[in-house]
């Protein structure tokens, strides 16, 4: 059984990642400008976009990895699993709220316009 699974589940990530393959485009890259003090704050704006970007995609796989071990795992995997799901959404709930709070305090500075 564990080698079925073995073997559906290497199946299926070939023909996901043949499926999700998109073509590389050459993109022209722009003129860099000197750090301002204005170009500081939009600077440390999108590095937070990106580390709370990041940080969400990986609990997310967080979450579907403890799906699959509850779905597979048999007993122990069951109790790893829902382990997992609790400690994935745990940490989606404080990326999210970590992104808010952030967001928030560059708006109160005036980067970003506190839009989210």
């Amino acid at each position: 059984m564990k080698k079925f699974v073995g073997i559906i589940s290497r199946l299926y990530l070939q023909i996901m990642t043949l499926a999700l393959a998109a073509p590389a485009l050459a993109v022209p890259v722009p003129e860099t400008q000197p750090i301002t003090s204005g170009n500081l704050k939009t600077m440390i704006a999108n590095i937070v976009d990106v580390v709370a970007g990041l940080a969400g995609i990986i609990a997310v796989l967080f979450l579907v990895y403890g799906g699959i071990m509850y779905i597979v795992g048999g007993e122990t995997g069951n109790k790893a699993g829902r382990a997992i799901i609790t400690n994935a959404l745990i940490g989606l709930a404080v990326v999210v709220l970590s992104y808010l709070i952030v967001r928030f305090l560059l708006g109160a500075l005036g980067v970003g316009g506190g839009s989210f």
